[in-house]
């Protein structure tokens, strides 16, 4: 590539060059990616409820880890050839797009499921590690005792990963960040945000059953301050 470019570019072909890759390159997220990425979600509905959060897990990592490889092999090229020919054909961004666009295209209905797994798994373990961003000295937890609580039977029936706190919480970081690399957020996006209005709905019917005296907008507003608001936080990596 690197011998070559600089033929192709000395006798006009330049344009031709890119165009050549981004068709390749496209050809291939077709023919291959594509297939490898979806296909690990095959077989989501013969698994049973109770597994289904792990394995959605697992899955969803893996089709993460296959997407972010395909797609860095092709910006490495991409790069190398913007590097040579200058930035005016903006081969990474329109690389970058091409893949984007074939590989979400086309979303399976389990795919997106595990899609809400994975989200609705990552913010109860987000809940339960206590977490607190830099700086954030002000939470009295016993606000938060009451909700922690009602949730106790759930997370007993979800049972305990035992993962480290520290490993989670940067290992969530990791996976936002390959999401918004692949192209993937605009979809996380929408995932997360039924997972968040589904458990926001949850907390509220739960804090105002029975309750017919006593103020609990300020409990839901903290709760939301330390808990929705903080994990938004990590799930959009800023550009």
């Amino acid at each position: 590539l690197a011998k070559g470019l600089p033929v192709l570019q000395g006798h006009g072909l330049s344009e031709h060059a890119v165009a050549w890759f981004l068709e390749q390159a496209t050809e291939v997220a077709c023919t291959d990616t594509v297939g490898r990425v979806w296909s690990c979600f095959d077989g989501f509905e013969q698994v049973e409820g109770a597994k289904r959060p792990a394995w959605a897990n697992d899955r969803f990592l893996r089709a993460l880890e296959i997407a972010s490889d395909a797609l860095d092999a092709q910006l490495e090229i991409a790069s190398a050839m913007e590097l040579q020919l200058g930035p005016d054909y903006e081969v990474v961004a329109r690389c970058r797009g091409n893949f984007t666009a074939v590989l979400f295209g086309s979303v399976s209905q389990a795919s997106r499921e595990a899609m809400h797994l994975f989200f609705k798994k990552q913010f109860s373990e987000f809940e339960q590690s206590g977490w607190r961003p830099a700086g954030d000295t002000n939470m009295d937890s016993s606000t938060l005792s009451d909700i922690n609580s009602e949730d106790e039977e759930d997370e007993e029936e979800g049972g305990s990963d035992g993962m480290d706190q520290r490993w989670s919480i940067e290992g969530f970081r990791v996976t936002c960040r390959r999401i918004h690399h692949v192209g993937a957020m605009p979809l996380a996006e929408e995932v997360f945000t039924e997972v968040l209005y589904a458990r926001i709905a949850q907390v509220i019917q739960r804090g105002v059953e029975g309750q017919f005296g006593k103020p609990l907008l300020t409990r839901i507003v903290a709760w939301a301050e330390h808990k929705v608001w903080p994990w938004l936080r990590l799930a959009l990596p800023a550009e």
